[in-house]
């Protein structure tokens, strides 16, 4: 069976890690206000965080040499920032023989980084994308082994089992989770935390 399972807010408190940033860059005279309203800035005019273009908005020179720095310092320590259940869920799924995939929005350095920091990339394969999951997906399917999708985000479950009906879609709707609102229709469970998973799904 393979698991595919989102990073952000899903295995990872990504709004924690930046939140520590934003505190670390009052060194260079930062306020956090000031930091995040870049945050927004980069993901408008990209589309996606860019860390090292939110780094441009904000520090220069030497300063940018030693943001980077402190940047890399903290995303080394992100094993701080996983969600308690996440590393027993991917060790569990792990020791049952299952593959397991991270499938993340973002871009590539930045979300390599945070999840080598975390140091569960030796349970896992990577695959970012600044596009759509949808057509992400066709790259990790395998003929004939049942999928299971675990996310955070009801919009994204709703277009991937919209195109692959076939996989069984977990919406990670965590107590405090920075999606938990929005709609989902098409998940086939939801849960709180990752305690019950991996968990037998139909075989295709």
């Amino acid at each position: 069976m393979i698991y595919i399972t989102d990073f952000d807010y899903t295995l990872f408190d990504t709004t924690a890690l930046v939140n520590h940033l934003a505190s670390e860059f009052a060194r260079f005279g930062v306020a956090p206000d000031q930091f995040h309203t870049a945050v927004a800035e980069v993901k408008k005019e990209l589309g996606y965080y860019d860390y090292k273009k939110h780094l441009e908005k904000l520090v220069f020179g030497k300063d940018y040499e030693d943001a980077l720095e402190v940047v890399d310092s903290v995303l080394s320590r992100a094993s701080e920032y996983l969600y308690p259940d996440a590393l027993p869920f991917l060790q569990r799924t792990h020791k049952a023989g299952h593959s397991i995939y991270v499938l993340t929005f973002g871009e590539d350095d930045w979300q390599r980084k945070k999840i080598i920091g975390t140091q569960i990339d030796g349970f896992v394969q990577v695959h970012t994308t600044t596009g759509s999951k949808v057509d992400a997906l066709r790259s990790i399917g395998q003929h004939g082994q049942a999928m299971v999708l675990v996310e955070d985000s009801g919009p994204n479950i709703d277009k991937i089992k919209a195109a692959y009906p076939e996989v069984t879609a977990v919406w990670v709707r965590r107590v405090e989770g920075k999606y938990r609102n929005e709609p989902c229709h098409l998940a086939d469970h939801e849960v709180t935390d990752l305690s019950a998973l991996p968990f037998a799904v139909p075989s295709v």
